[in-house]
């Protein structure tokens, strides 16, 4: 019975790879919509705030950068791999994936910190009042 290498190696899911990156950016990007509803709370608090200024500022800030960093990860992205080979894909897709996720984290975080920040001044986001009833 003879073998080759590649025939007998597992083939590399690339679509699905592809496809669950794209579910995380798709889930990164809403909580960049909702980082970006903070910071226009935060914004509006530190016009309108002394006491508040320097906080909501310094949060705001790092919205912005956080939300800077996704819009570059989405410049740099190179959706079409297809004159790669399908491993050189996947490692694509699984470093691409990473920065995601640490994207991810990152937004997370924030938004947490931020939340707590705007709840301690009586603020709502349109994010958080999406969820309420009216």
């Amino acid at each position: 019975m003879v073998c080759s290498f590649c025939a007998c190696r597992p083939k590399t899911d690339v679509d699905g790879m592809r496809k669950e990156l794209m579910t995380l950016h798709n889930q990164v990007m809403n909580e960049d919509e909702e980082a970006g509803d903070q910071k226009t709370a935060l914004d509006s608090l530190a016009k309108a705030n002394t006491a508040a200024a320097d906080s909501a500022s310094f949060l705001s800030k790092k919205l912005a950068a956080i939300s800077d960093n996704m819009m570059d990860w989405m410049h740099q992205f190179e959706p079409e791999q297809h004159t790669k080979s399908p491993d050189e894909q996947a490692m694509y897709l699984t470093a691409q994936k990473k920065q995601l996720l640490q994207l991810d984290s990152s937004y997370k975080a924030l938004i947490k910190e931020t939340s707590a920040y705007l709840k301690k001044q009586n603020i709502k986001t349109q994010t958080n009042m999406q969820g309420m009833k009216m």
